[in-house]
């Protein structure tokens, strides 16, 4: 198992399992009930959206840790989870 998928495996992620789409409930839901759902499905979007920019500046930080040390872009991006693209700008060239 790579660090990557361990690391998957470990994390908690219930607050994204939770399955608060009103598809397939029953009908005539509650004006509550929408609420609190749409609360919560917005929740988790913004909490997802502050994740990915984190992990998009840590990686960008690495990608260029990586160029300064003279890793091959291929190897970069195959490491990061990235499309060589991404690397070239991260690395601005």
């Amino acid at each position: 198992m790579t660090g990557r998928e361990e690391a998957l495996a470990t994390l908690d992620t219930d607050i994204f399992d939770a399955a608060t789409s009103p598809t397939g409930r029953r009908r005539g839901l509650l004006p509550g009930e929408v609420e609190q759902g749409l609360d919560e499905a917005g929740t988790r979007l913004h909490v997802a959206r502050r994740l990915a920019a984190n992990a998009a500046a840590d990686l960008a930080d690495w990608a260029r840790a990586a160029q300064d040390t003279g890793m091959e872009i291929k190897e970069t991006a195959r490491l990061a989870g990235v499309s060589r693209q991404t690397i070239y700008d991260w690395a601005g060239k």
